[in-house]
């Protein structure tokens, strides 16, 4: 009874470092522990497993954000040089276009692997979390109006000790991303308060929305609810795994609330 289950422990550990995820131990024991080990085990494979699908969609995301951009380019640049296109500056304009598209992408890349080493350090400082999301607003008042949205701010004035850089890039993120989802005549709203003597900020959209199967996995790399890769909603899926990395340092909390149709609500506290 004690043996049995164990040797299928060790089993199935081999597997997983062998980099096969099988099945799940049915194995059973009167001995809690070892009920433990065994629940242990198996969700260590399923995590792993469910990493390496991310990891391997992720090659084929990256590959195709940077071949769409590519291709453009490389196609204008064949016509003119083949002469069949005029280099005039509408088509200087859509191949800039392009170039900055992989210039966000190349950014965001190296500013998750900063996020994510070890070695981030926070450069904490005492500022008023409302007034930095006015400031972050403000960048954004001439898009959301000329995509015929509104977006608006609403709480009081609360100070936070934190890395107000890195804060500002979590307000960005989230305001963007609500941005994307959000149809024209749509609003975004963001909200400031406190709770249990923490800094709390809402972004709030009335958008498309999240369905509920994809809500556990948003904040994973490279993990993009629309599979479609829509030019217009796609992206690399890298910009909510920096804002969960930012508020882990922090030592914070982060969560979403969402329905399909209706929009979406992200809370971060610090």
């Amino acid at each position: 009874q004690i043996s049995k289950p164990i040797a299928r422990v060790i089993h199935k550990a081999g597997e997983i470092s062998g980099g096969s995820y099988g099945d799940k131990i049915e194995e059973k024991s009167n001995t809690k522990e070892i009920n433990e080990l065994i629940t242990s085990v198996n969700n260590l494979a399923e995590s792993l497993k469910k990493q390496e699908v991310l990891s391997k969609q992720a090659s084929l995301d990256i590959a195709h954000e940077l071949r769409t951009p590519l291709t453009t380019v490389q196609g204008n640049l064949e016509g003119v040089i083949d002469g069949v296109m005029e280099l005039d500056d509408e088509r200087l304009k859509v191949m800039h276009e392009e170039i900055l598209r992989i210039s966000r992408l190349v950014d965001d890349l190296g500013r998750l692997s900063k996020y994510e080493s070890e070695s981030l350090k926070l450069n904490k400082e005492t500022f008023d979390v409302a007034e930095l999301s006015n400031q972050v607003i403000k960048s954004f008042e001439t898009d959301f109006k000329n995509e015929g949205k509104t977006i608006t701010f609403s709480g009081h004035n609360i100070t936070a000790s934190a890395d107000r850089d890195k804060i500002k890039q979590v307000l960005i993120n989230l305001i963007a991303n609500a941005q994307k989802y959000t149809k024209e005549g749509g609003k975004v709203e963001v909200i400031s308060f406190k709770e249990n003597g923490r800094a709390c900020v809402s972004v709030k959209d009335d958008g498309i929305g999240i369905a509920k199967d994809d809500l556990p996995m948003i904040f994973e790399r490279f993990y993009r609810a629309d599979k479609s890769r829509n030019r217009k909603y796609g992206g690399a899926g890298i910009g909510l795994t920096i804002v969960k990395t930012i508020i882990n340092a922090h030592g914070g909390e982060i969560d979403v609330d969402s329905e399909t149709g209706k929009g979406t609500q992200v809370t971060f506290k610090i």
